[in-house]
């Protein structure tokens, strides 16, 4: 009788699988397990349209971040959006959405934040980022906010003006973009959306602790 040391036909497949099986568990990263239940959860968090100027309006979601043609950034446990309309500007309205993600833990979280900032304030702006003229006051554990200029088209002839926050709480990762100008979202209306956001998003840290379970 002859010795195989590597099992033959579907012994090998499966000892494959085994394997293969085992390093997913162990990364614990990007498995859909528990990951309905988290972004269920993470809808609660969102702001709503009553949060900002009036007139501005839910144009999608609330829903899952990952889509068909994205994945969930750093894998995270889950992710929601929800995008806003103020209609009437132009041809499509001005545009603003939020997204919250949800890390297994605080330090997979941070990590996060600082390899994604240089993405959220990116250089395909027209402009340098810069902090809101009406400084902001975050309990954030980790936030920049910045305005600039970007291109318009096809929305717009003209250059547009967003404004966003990036902030983390615990393990819990938020990012908010809108348009940003006078006739609707002043410096005023952006500073007291933050305030908001920073509120509902320290509020989710007890709502998140109290309906998940730690991984």
């Amino acid at each position: 009788m002859s010795f195989h040391p590597t099992p033959p036909g579907w012994k090998r497949f499966f000892l494959v699988m085994l394997i293969l099986l085992a390093m997913v568990l162990g990364s614990g990263c990007c498995r859909d397990e528990g990951r309905a239940q988290a972004e269920r959860v993470l809808r609660e968090c969102l702001i709503s349209a009553s949060a900002l100027p009036q007139g501005w309006e839910i144009a999608g979601g609330p829903g899952p971040y990952d889509l068909p043609d994205r994945t969930l950034p750093g894998c995270a446990m889950g992710g929601v959006t929800v995008a806003f309309n103020y209609p009437g500007v132009g041809e499509y309205g001005a545009h603003a959405y939020q997204d919250i993600f949800l890390y297994q833990n605080e330090q997979k979280a941070v990590k996060e934040f600082e390899r994604r900032e240089p993405e959220v304030f990116g250089q395909w702006a027209l402009t340098p980022w810069e902090e809101p003229r009406r400084p902001l006051n975050l309990s954030a554990d980790a936030w920049r906010a910045a305005c600039a200029q970007i291109d318009g088209a096809p929305v717009s002839r003209s250059p547009i003006t967003v404004c966003g926050i990036w902030a983390r709480y615990g393990a819990l990762l938020t990012e908010f973009s809108t348009w940003q100008s006078s006739p609707y979202m002043s410096m005023d209306d952006f500073a007291r959306v933050a305030q908001r956001l920073d509120e509902r998003m320290r509020e989710c840290e007890v709502i998140v602790q109290q309906k998940i379970p730690a991984p």
